[in-house]
């Protein structure tokens, strides 16, 4: 059953706006600008919310508090919390993971597959880079399904590494997780497979119009051929 959230509008959050932005933040010991689409950026744990419903919280409270709605707000793209933060905040290790799959559902991993089974991100460094699959479920069994179902194809494990995965294992837990994994997979690349080829229909149809334009100005032209008052005829 899928969880209730609070109501709630962007009134909640008058100084959140969901946008493109720059921000410079620390990533893999240095500090780079780093292009994020989520709002209102949260790249400190000492952040304390602005006038809002929840003016005067902390992240750390927020979390412990309101984690419904802080969800709810990160998934409608009022702010985003950058997943470096979460390590410093002072909340259980249920609710980081938590959060964690909330924050990281936003970034973009290299495919997982044979030749490179470790998790990485190439957009911000994860909370879980340099990690298999099997070690990533032991930290939370919920990452990976989670991730690549909100991902929405930026975070794909290749189709027959799954498959073997899941004949070799020996963990029902394990199994369990990797079979909701294939699930999410597939559905992805069936979205993309349809995607396209409603494309490839799309320019297939313009080149025909295209075409048809064509013959039909040929087909004119040729019907005036030889007119002095044809428009193409006048010096």
């Amino acid at each position: 059953m899928s969880e209730k959230y609070p109501n709630w509008s962007r009134e909640d959050w008058p100084w959140a706006k969901g946008s493109w932005g720059c921000h410079n933040v620390p990533r893999r010991n240095e500090t780079v600008s780093l292009w994020y689409s989520g709002g209102f950026p949260i790249h400190s744990a000492d952040f304390v919310f602005p006038k809002s419903k929840y003016e005067g919280l902390t992240i750390s409270e927020m979390v412990r508090q309101h984690p419904k709605a802080l969800e709810l707000h990160m998934l409608h793209s009022n702010i985003y919390i950058f997943p470096h933060v979460i390590k410093h905040l002072d909340i259980t290790q249920q609710q980081r993971r938590r959060l964690i799959r909330v924050v990281e559902s936003y970034l973009t991993f290299d495919e997982i597959n044979p030749s490179n089974p470790y998790l990485h991100s190439k957009t911000y460094e994860s909370n879980y880079d340099g990690l298999n699959i099997e070690q990533i479920i032991k930290e939370d069994s919920q990452y990976l399904p989670y991730v690549i179902k909100h991902a929405k194809g930026r975070f794909m494990i290749d189709l027959d590494y799954l498959n073997d995965l899941v004949e070799k294992s020996t963990s029902p837990i394990v199994t369990s997780v990797l079979q909701e994994c294939l699930e999410y997979v597939e559905e992805i690349l069936e979205e993309q497979r349809c995607a396209e080829e409603a494309y490839e229909s799309e320019i297939a149809y313009l080149r025909e119009q295209e075409e048809l334009r064509y013959w039909q100005n040929e087909g004119y032209r040729e019907a005036f051929d030889g007119d002095p008052g044809a428009e193409w005829n006048i010096d």
